[in-house]
């Protein structure tokens, strides 16, 4: 029973850091749009929130290319930190609802006081994280 519960707490946290993740990614990403269009008028929304994902992604912007590209410059010089916080909350939102997702066949109906695992239980665990593609792929 302690199992079950240790392990529907591990999903809670999950679903709480991935809520928060995408929060994160959200705001970040409206906030950095509106200093672009603030700092360049004629730069539209689409074109805005373009740069700053193109920035989120570690591409490089160019200080003489088009205007797209020295959005993408400006954002990565002017607000690293924030990028660098972009990327994170990226990667979070990633992990965290695989890690939900991978102990919810163990804190359902797949382990037993008396028993310990069940081996379907093992199964339905193992089917759902070959089924999902890794988040950080092996150099």
């Amino acid at each position: 029973m302690s199992l079950q519960v240790a392990l529907w707490i591990a999903a809670g946290i999950a679903g709480f850091a991935a809520a928060l993740a995408w929060q994160m990614r959200l705001m970040i990403g409206v906030v950095l749009a509106r200093a672009l269009r603030a700092r360049d008028p004629g730069l539209d929304v689409r074109a805005s929130r373009l740069s700053v994902v193109r920035a989120g992604n570690g591409e490089a912007g160019s200080a003489t290319g088009d205007a797209g590209e020295r959005a993408i410059r400006h954002v990565q010089d002017t607000y690293p930190d924030q990028v660098r916080h972009l990327r994170l909350a990226r990667r979070a939102s990633l992990v965290s609802p695989l890690v939900g997702s991978s102990s919810y066949p163990y804190s359902s109906s797949s382990v037993s006081p008396r028993s310990g695992f069940r081996p379907e239980g093992r199964r339905a665990c193992a089917a759902i994280l070959q089924s999902v593609p890794r988040a950080f792929p092996s150099r």
